[in-house]
């Protein structure tokens, strides 16, 4: 399936993961996350490489 992507108001919506930094998925998750702080960085990996992604993105982040 082709990605799609949504420019709304300043924002873009996407199931494209190349645009999606896993770095800052991962420290949003494992910092921030009340329900999986901590969780290790190949967890992330994984979750994201095995899943119909949509990322909400704002100035490129």
């Amino acid at each position: 399936m082709e990605p799609i992507t949504v420019d709304f108001n300043g924002y873009v919506l996407t199931t494209d993961r190349s645009q999606m930094i896993i770095a800052d998925i991962y420290k949003w998750l494992s910092v921030e996350a009340y329900w999986c702080k901590g969780i290790p960085f190949e967890t992330v990996v994984n979750a994201v490489s095995n899943s119909h992604c949509i990322g909400v993105l704002h100035q490129g982040r």
